[in-house]
């Protein structure tokens, strides 16, 4: 795992103190002369945000196809998990650790890999202010990924509240003598196996799932 080591850390906590005393004078000021987390080459560079399946793509590509170009990937976690391929996992056909990944090869390419986390982009200074200081970027790319708004999902306010009910109603159930017989109805994991390699080695699939198949050469290439 490489990670770039964070610089004027010293400095840069004294001015967040002294910021938050000064107020907003200061502020302004301190955001004038940021702290740099990653000094400037002569090479123009390309920030990428977010270490997902579409920032580690674009990072390498952009590194490889133009090798004078620096490359910086930000991203708050040291690994990440894929989505795509998971069904593997979830049949019990591949272990937890088949979809987990660092980014040793990312670094290998030549991108330069920095663990933080991003607060706040300057589009009008080109800044990207992260938890260790800032960094300068003549192109960015933005690939944090999604987040899901359950709220929009109909019904789903009443369903959460049901969801988290039920463990209270069951714990005083039993706190009051009474029997509680629950039955889970399951596909066994071997039947769970075989329908996943029918799937696979099925053409009728691989028709209707053309991205899947493209997905699955890209994951096994990565």
């Amino acid at each position: 795992m490489a990670k770039v080591k964070r610089r004027d850390l010293l400095k840069a906590g004294a001015a967040l103190a002294a910021a938050g005393t000064l107020g907003k004078g200061f502020a302004q000021e301190f955001y004038a002369s940021p702290p740099t987390l990653l000094p400037r080459s002569r090479a123009p560079r390309v920030v990428v945000v977010g270490g997902g399946w579409g920032g580690t793509t674009v990072a390498r590509k952009v590194k490889q196809q133009n090798p004078g170009v620096e490359v910086v990937l930000v991203e708050q976690k040291p690994i990440f998990m894929s989505c795509p391929m998971s069904n593997l996992f979830l049949a019990g056909v591949k272990p937890l650790e088949w979809l987990v990944f660092d980014y040793t090869n990312v670094v290998k390419d030549g991108v330069i890999f920095v663990q933080e986390k991003v607060l706040e982009i300057n589009r009008d200074r080109r800044l990207v202010r992260t938890t260790g200081g800032y960094l300068a970027y003549d192109f960015l790319v933005l690939a944090p990924g999604i987040d899901y708004m359950y709220e929009a999902i109909p019904g789903y306010e009443e369903a959460k509240h049901f969801l988290e009910d039920v463990p209270r109603v069951e714990r005083a159930m039993v706190d009051s003598d009474i029997i509680l017989l629950k039955y889970w109805l399951e596909v066994s994991p071997e039947e769970q196996q075989k329908r996943l390699e029918d799937r696979l080695l099925s053409f009728k699939y691989l028709l209707h799932s053309f991205l899947n198949l493209i997905l699955q050469v890209i994951f096994l290439h990565y």
